[in-house]
């Protein structure tokens, strides 16, 4: 088809009466230079019932500029999280390096504290192992570990059989035991099992913001931070029971 009879064919279907945009697609996509080859003649006044009158070439040129401005947007939220996830390796790149230096589980959680307030700007954060899976090596890290059927309570009334448990914090007592001296100031709490089974032991991070941990909130940081901790803390604790079941240990753990 010649240029020439592309164009009667276009008007033709202009003219007719209630012709359809979908009548004007299909030319369109039949021809596909055709707007191409008709830039001038296609620049004609477009009704608009709100502006008055403006040209088809005036709208495009504010379609792509608003195009524009959504792929710079893009681009830059983006960047954003890029640089957001950059951070995020970096801080666990510091992390993973420290928690496996760690020569006790005292020793541990003061790493993990530090990082949570300096890195994450978590204020209070800490480790209660399971005396009845494991016993402490030293005098020193028994303060650290509770006995099986505490844990097991734990188990039951904070993390409701989940991996992870978010949320306000429960009684005083759940409080007390995972934050010590800072319990008054912590109004929610994210619980995390530790372990590949989750019964080595359970890291807590807690905040002052009632609704700071919520059951909405997004888990990857903790669970990548939690993977480090529990890998470290299995190499610092005896682990194993003995014929009876009772946990091996050479040192009472806090009942």
């Amino acid at each position: 088809m010649t240029r020439h009879s592309r164009r009667k064919q276009f008007r033709a279907v202009m003219v007719r009466k209630e012709v359809t945009g979908a009548e004007v697609l299909e030319f369109l996509r039949r021809n596909p230079g055709f707007l191409t080859e008709h830039a001038a003649e296609i620049d004609l006044p477009y009704a608009d019932s709100d502006d008055g009158t403006v040209s088809v070439s005036r709208l495009r040129q504010e379609a792509m500029r608003k195009q524009i401005s959504d792929l710079s947007e893009s681009l830059s939220d983006t960047r954003d999280i890029a640089e957001g996830n950059q951070e995020i390796a970096d801080i666990f790149f510091r992390i993973c390096r420290s928690v496996f230096a760690a020569g006790s589980v005292a020793e541990l959680s003061s790493i993990i504290n530090e990082t949570c307030r300096t890195e994450l700007l978590i204020p209070s954060s800490s480790i209660v192992v399971n005396g009845g899976r494991s016993a402490p090596r030293s005098e020193e890290d028994r303060r650290f570990f509770v006995t099986g059927s505490i844990f097991e309570g734990l188990m039951e009334s904070s993390m409701s059989g989940l991996r992870i448990s978010l949320g306000p914090v429960r009684s005083e007592a759940e409080s007390e035991l995972f934050f010590g001296e800072y319990a008054p100031m912590i109004r929610s709490r994210a619980l995390v099992l530790l372990g590949p089974d989750g019964k080595d032991g359970i890291a807590a991070f807690g905040h002052g913001d009632p609704d700071h941990y919520n059951m909405s909130l997004g888990t990857e940081l903790l669970e990548g931070l939690t993977g480090f901790i529990g890998a470290a803390l299995a190499k610092l604790v005896d682990q194993g029971r003995d014929a009876e079941g009772r946990a091996i240990a050479s040192i009472s753990v806090v009942r």
